[in-house]
């Protein structure tokens, strides 16, 4: 995929703060010996400004805290550069390319308050048709938000109505209904991407893993969707599957109740575009999680809807500072989903095991290809930080 101003320079970014990952490196690597010092209450506090176009900037700690350190447009906020974690007491280059303009420098600890320099002027002809990364405005973190949270709200009431099917089969003692109707109760929950961290104790009652457990799939701590999946695919009893599933319906009505409260924080919006397909490679593509239904491919496919569903929250802010990764990303999600799909007959899906190792070979790199470009989505859509002058 050709590279747009805006990934350009966040591979650049990234590049840099890869390249420092290692260790420390010496002020006399910079180009114009301009070091940028952090401290716990100031940020650059004796920076010059140099001429437009390449510069090549030292970013010293000198603080307890780890820090992001970032030069921003003094006007916009737009970001011309930027090292993530600078740890105490090391020194880092950072190599930007920026155009005439105003400028300032923006310190970061993970502890304690962050600072902003003082504002530089740049002159000269470089740089000409750089443009900065724009972090989000309040309107658009509060839009993106609450368009995914009524996502997510109509996604529980689907799956309340599938899970409610699915209690009243095996209550009934109607297992082989009840093996039909578990998948698209399953999948319902599995399209709610929110769960990473929102749901909170609550998806671990709902769809837990018996990873870790002393006793595994018999641990009397195993609950939800997987436990009733096992009994359900292992000869076990209406009788003895009763408690799992009502104990599971309860959980599920319980986040019915709690959701419409619970605050998602507008940061993570941007981080699930890609955690959710990670899990799906690490659970789903390689058979993690299956016990006894095989129907892994129609999980990773019910979380690539929602990645679908994160991206749809975020489309417009994504739209206006890079079409290209926004366009590509839609595009990709849907060709992913359709690659899932082949697999599908008519809601029989084929087990994992059964693909040979070119058709799961195709489906890896698929999404290994796919991933790469949703993880530069948190990285454009930016929060913007509060700060404080010093």
């Amino acid at each position: 995929m050709p590279r747009t101003p805006a990934i350009a320079a966040l591979l650049a970014m990234l590049g840099i703060t890869a390249a420092c990952s290692s260790g420390h490196h010496s002020a006399a690597r910079s180009a114009t010996g301009d070091t940028i010092t952090v401290t716990a209450g100031s940020c650059a506090p004796h920076w010059g400004a140099g001429r437009a176009g390449r510069q090549h900037f030292t970013v010293h700690n000198g603080g307890a805290a780890t820090a992001r350190v970032t030069l921003i447009d003094a006007a916009t906020g737009g970001i011309f550069g930027q090292v993530w974690q600078v740890t105490s007491g090391t020194t880092r280059p950072l190599d930007v390319v920026i155009p005439a303009g105003k400028y300032r420098w923006r310190c970061i600890p993970i502890t304690g308050r962050a600072t902003i320099s003082a504002t530089r002027t740049v002159r000269g002809p470089g740089g000409r048709g750089v443009k900065p990364l724009l972090p989000l405005s309040s309107e658009e973190i509060n839009d993106a938000t609450a368009q995914y949270k009524t996502s997510v709200q109509r996604g529980i009431g689907i799956l309340v109505t599938a899970t409610d099917t699915l209690t009243t089969a095996v209550r009934t003692g109607a297992l082989p209904a009840a093996r039909r109707d578990w998948l698209p109760a399953h999948l319902a929950y599995e399209r709610l991407g929110a769960a990473y961290g929102t749901f909170g104790d609550l998806d671990g009652a709902i769809n837990g893993r018996p990873d870790g457990l002393p006793d595994g799939t018999h641990d009397k701590d195993f609950t939800g969707f997987l436990r009733v999946e096992y009994g359900l695919w292992h000869n076990e009893s209406a009788v003895t599957l009763r408690p799992a599933v009502v104990a599971l319906d309860s959980s599920v009505h319980k986040l019915a109740r709690t959701f419409p409260g619970t605050q998602i924080v507008p940061a993570d919006i941007p981080l699930r575009a890609h955690e959710i397909l990670e899990n799906a490679l690490q659970f789903e593509l390689t058979g993690d999680t299956d016990m006894g239904s095989h129907t892994n491919l129609a999980t990773a496919q019910a979380n690539t809807d929602g990645s679908i569903m994160v991206l749809g929250a975020l489309t417009q802010q994504l739209r206006v500072r890079d079409s290209q990764l926004e366009s590509s990303s839609t595009t990709e999600l849907a060709a992913f989903r359709r690659q899932l799909g082949e697999y599908d007959r008519g809601g029989a899906w084929r087990p994992l095991r059964s693909l040979t190792q070119s058709q799961r070979e195709a489906l890896n790199s698929a999404l290994g290809r796919l991933l790469e470009n949703l993880a530069l989505i948190p990285n454009i859509l930016q929060m913007p930080p509060s700060t404080a002058p010093t």
